[in-house]
């Protein structure tokens, strides 16, 4: 059962100007209210406790829109070692958008989220 906000705004894309000579279906109108709410649930990186911003992993921008470039805390990779340096190379987390690639990723918990360097 979709939620009465969605439903609305779902009824509302019949009033765009591109829909409105388009009479509107109820069935489908529920349809669309009800994917809505299950795309507004998904867990998205930036607000889980898990997430670091700042790790700079990918291209420059405010971490709400790049937060499948930065990193996991809850997801520790196997760390590499040069063997002639003894330094580690990669990565020491996964990145966000490796685990999380449908919005239901399973390490996801709500919080505040790490600031980074």
């Amino acid at each position: 059962m979709a939620t009465q906000k969605s439903i609305e705004r779902a009824a509302q894309c019949w009033c765009e100007p591109r829909t409105s000579n388009i009479g509107m279906i109820p069935d489908l109108a529920e349809v669309f209210a009800e994917a809505l709410d299950e795309a507004m649930s998904m867990n998205i990186c930036v607000a889980c406790r898990h997430h670091l911003f700042g790790c700079h992993a990918g291209p420059p921008g405010p971490p709400s829109t790049i937060w499948y470039n930065h990193f996991c805390l809850a997801s520790p990779v196997q760390k590499d070692v040069d063997p002639v340096t003894g330094r580690v190379t990669g990565n020491e987390h996964a990145f966000c958008r490796d685990i999380n690639t449908d919005g239901r990723c399973r390490l996801y918990e709500h919080g505040v989220a790490t600031k980074g360097d």
